[in-house]
């Protein structure tokens, strides 16, 4: 004989309050996406009186931003949607809150996502905000650029192999976060994450001029972290300049 799957039979009956609060509960947390590098993610601003950075007695008052927020979509899974009238109200609610069309789909956020750049990208991910300068609509301007990637991605082989020096990566475009992805990589087919809740980072400290090793346990052998050291002697006089920076082993998560 067939049972029949659980369920709470009384829940129509809770007040409407109750309810609410409950699919609310069931909604997603939205996590640190990582995606994809590509091009295309500079866009010029042509800066307005009371903006950072304008100046009345410059000719051009431009200032080229890195915005995949404009250009760059992420998949939501909301299932909620399809639960009846009542949490699809509550779901659609929630979403037009994030920024997510009812498409389920939400907009890149700088200070929250990543942008994963592959070993082949690498010199295009350099070159892009000046190549974006030499376009007809910006060539022979003067041109500021303040906004800039935050949170950047590569692969753990990619240093292994000298590919890439995860400092170098930083000074080119002042990211503040360089997460280095242990394992598998992201096929970025469907939703990926960051999880970066283990990986012990490596800090510099601007203030110190030293490197320091924070909290969390070792999710790949010491030998990466030599490298990191190994930067550092090739980049040294130049962080000398240099902001805050963690360089952080971590995972991408398929959701």
């Amino acid at each position: 004989m067939m049972q029949e799957s659980p369920s709470f039979t009384l829940f129509p009956n809770l007040p409407p309050e109750l309810r609410t609060r409950i699919w609310q509960h069931a909604l997603p947390v939205i996590g640190p996406a990582i995606c994809r590098y590509r091009k295309g993610l500079w866009h010029p601003r042509y800066l307005q009186p009371g903006d950072e950075g304008y100046h009345p007695d410059l000719e051009d008052k431009i200032d080229l931003e890195f915005r995949p927020d404009l250009v760059i979509q992420i998949l939501v899974e909301l299932p909620l949607i399809l639960v009846n009238s009542e949490a699809r109200h509550v779901a659609l609610e929630w979403a037009r809150q994030h920024g997510i069309k009812h498409t389920c789909m939400r907009q890149f956020v700088p200070q929250h996502d990543t942008i994963y750049v592959e070993t082949s990208q690498i010199e295009d991910f350099y070159n892009a905000p000046w190549e974006r300068m030499f376009e007809d609509d910006l060539a022979n301007r003067m041109i500021s650029s303040n906004l800039r990637p935050k949170n950047v991605a590569i692969s753990e082989m990619a240093i292994r192999n000298n590919e890439i020096k995860p400092l170098a990566l930083a000074m080119n475009n002042y990211a503040s976060h360089i997460f280095v992805i242990v394992g598998e990589q992201p096929d970025f087919e469907g939703l990926w994450e960051v999880d970066d809740s283990r990986g012990r980072s490596v800090f510099w400290d601007c203030k110190k001029l030293c490197f320091e090793m924070g909290d969390g346990e070792y999710i790949t052998d010491e030998g990466l972290y030599g490298c990191f050291e190994e930067g550092k002697r090739d980049f040294l006089e130049d962080l000398l300049d240099f902001g805050d920076l963690e360089i952080r082993p971590a995972f991408a998560v398929r959701r």
